[in-house]
């Protein structure tokens, strides 16, 4: 069997300029190898985040993890500090594991950003990627402006499972 190709990213996200925002995202992505298979821990994720030097992680770092093919890759967890008008580009570089001769290298990156101005959403509990069971699931999130604006608490809509909320409903408060 030859392997010539190398290992693929798919279903990132967010995905490649996608607005977000969340100001401490949690991104995610598969790397597999339909050939030799993928050497996990020799993985090396890069992160540049506008007006920083760009920096790179391994599996041994806190904020990444990896659950068979699927890498998650939390910023809060890397000590980053996002804000509005921030864009971040994740670059991975993989390669495969042949018996013989060089392996296939993957070397890809892809970019999001965060918006500026307006208030931003950050959600607190439960978690990003969080599964619950409860019918009653308490959601604490926090409403910032950067820009120091106070919040129109009128306009704030929560949506979950297909029911809106907002400031008037005894399900929300502010």
């Amino acid at each position: 069997i030859v392997d010539t190709q190398a290992p693929l990213v798919s279903g990132a996200t967010p995905a490649e300029g996608d607005f977000v925002s969340d100001l401490a995202p949690v991104a995610s992505f598969d790397i597999t190898d339909a050939g030799s298979g993928v050497a996990y821990d020799s993985t090396e994720i890069c992160i540049t985040v506008t007006g920083t030097p760009v920096r790179c992680f391994d599996l041994g770092d806190a904020g990444i993890s990896r659950t068979g093919s699927r890498y998650s890759v939390d910023f809060a967890g890397l000590g980053y500090t996002l804000s509005g008008g921030t864009t971040v580009q994740i670059c991975v570089n993989a390669a495969d594991m042949p018996d013989i001769c060089a392996p296939n290298e993957l070397d890809t990156c892809w970019s999001f950003f965060i918006p500026a101005g307006g208030p931003m959403v950050i959600t607190n509990t439960p978690l990003n990627g969080t599964y619950s069971a409860c019918a009653d699931q308490n959601i604490l999130i926090r409403v910032h402006d950067a820009a120091g604006d106070e919040i129109d608490t009128t306009s704030i809509r929560l949506e979950v499972a297909g029911t809106v909320y907002t400031i008037g409903d005894p399900e929300l408060s502010f």
